[in-house]
């Protein structure tokens, strides 16, 4: 089983965009706290998101965050908290995921319309447990993510 350092690592070396620019950690709330330091120790920068039952009247927030954290480079550590997931969110993630883009082209999020081509250096870490992955509304997640790691 990798390490958490080994984790990040293969996220680091990853090609942004794509598969391996989403990473997985199964653990929960105090895997969250420790990806965060560990991606910082790297020397990368964090935004974090969490996704709780109070996102889903928030969700343009969650997709600004998204898109700020895409443009500037940052590395997105999301706390999934609750087993579902806003669809326009999945979507999103699946665009990066799949064609290395974020499309805002039917849903303008503020300042951000159209395509956004993220910076290389952005990367998507989402937290969760075993739990909430069991029961999420989206049974293809995982298909999104490139490293995946469980952290007990």
């Amino acid at each position: 089983m990798p390490t958490l350092e080994q984790f990040i690592t293969a996220l680091e070396t990853s090609a942004p965009g794509g598969k391996q620019g989403i990473g997985l950690v199964v653990g929960g709330g105090a895997a969250e706290k420790q990806v965060t330091q560990v991606v910082e120790n790297a020397g990368h920068k964090t935004v974090t998101l969490a996704l709780t039952e109070d996102t889903e009247t928030g969700i343009a927030s969650a997709l600004v965050t998204l898109a700020t954290a895409a443009t500037r480079g940052d590395w997105l550590i999301i706390s999934l908290e609750m087993p579902f997931l806003d669809p326009a969110l999945y979507n999103a993630l699946r665009n990066v995921s799949d064609y290395g883009y974020l499309d805002f082209s039917l849903r303008p999020v503020t300042r951000y319309t159209g395509i956004i081509r993220p910076h290389p250096d952005f990367r998507v870490v989402v937290v969760t447990t075993q739990e909430i992955l069991n029961g999420l509304n989206h049974p293809r997640f995982l298909d999104l993510c490139g490293p995946i790691v469980r952290f007990e």
